[in-house]
Formats: C-alpha cells, structure tokens, sequence
C-alpha cells in the first residue's frame, strides 16, 4: 500500500490476522489440555474400546450389561483395583462413593475419576418389619440433610459433592 489509508488497513488486516491465530492456538491448546485433565472417560459412549472392569453380582454389572458395554467381572473391589492400577484395565465402574473414596485416600496418586455417576442409585438401611426405629432413623437422615451436616461428612470423605 503506497497511500495513508492502505497502509491503515494493511496494519489492520495484520493485527486482525494474529489475533485470529492467537485465538484459534489457545482454543486448541485449551481443547487438549481439557481432555488431558478429564481423562478419556467422560461418558457411557468412551468406554465402548476400553477394557472395563466391574464387580460381579454388583448393580453396576448389571447396568453394563443393559447397556451392552464388554467388560470383566471380578470379586472384590481391592482385586480391581489391583488390576487397574497394574494397567491390565481401563476403567473401574462401580458405586461412586467407594470410588471416590479409594480416589481420595488409597489410589489418589495412581488413579482418579472420569466421567460422572452413570445412574443415581440410593443405599439404604434394613430394618425388620415392623420395627420402631424406621421413624427415628428417617428423621434423623432427614435433619442430617437439612443442617448440612450429611455435606460435610460427604466431603470429609469423598470430596467435593459432584
């Protein structure tokens, strides 16, 4: 451009051109270090080419199972584990609160979690019928849960509540 206003818009058309690659690298770089940190489990579908182990006889086996997902059973969650942290496994699908904490105490420096809770499944407390104690105990859960005393447990040894 030999004119004021060409260079003027020669000038522009440069800044605009870095800003465009500057924003599309840290776009790609943010991209990669997302999946990174989240791990390749984020959902049911990314375990489709995983080697997924589960507990047998567990609601989890049999939610993978439902779901057609190839995985292998073992006995007991410490055998999992072993397997996972070993690298003959993938991924571990299981009750969520055993898991998370196994991530935060015995696995934390060799394993963590991806993904979320596939299906929310209650724990419950067996009493015989009729048993006096069910109110007392439903009350007491329930005022657990409203003085956030249930949070501060559930963070004490799980983590934050995700």
């Amino acid at each position: 451009p030999r004119g004021l206003w060409g260079r003027i818009v020669a000038v522009f058309w440069m800044f605009l051109g870095l800003f465009l690659i500057s924003n599309f690298t840290a776009t790609i770089t943010s991209e990669l270090t997302l999946r990174q940190l989240q791990g390749e489990v984020r959902s049911l579908d990314d375990l489709g080419n995983k080697r997924v182990l589960t507990i047998d006889g567990s609601t989890a086996a049999r939610y993978l199972l439902d779901h057609n997902i190839r995985h292998t059973r073992v006995m007991a969650v410490q055998e999992a584990y072993q397997r996972l942290e070993s690298g003959q496994a993938d991924a571990l699908v299981y009750d969520a609160p055993v898991l998370q904490h196994y991530a935060q105490t015995g696995g934390a420096a060799k394993l963590r979690l991806a993904g979320g809770v596939f299906s929310r499944e209650s724990y419950g407390i067996a009493l015989p019928q009729p048993s006096p104690l069910r109110e007392d105990i439903n009350r007491a859960l329930l005022q657990l849960r409203e003085d956030g005393t249930y949070r501060r447990i559930y963070e004490r040894w799980f983590g934050s509540d995700n």
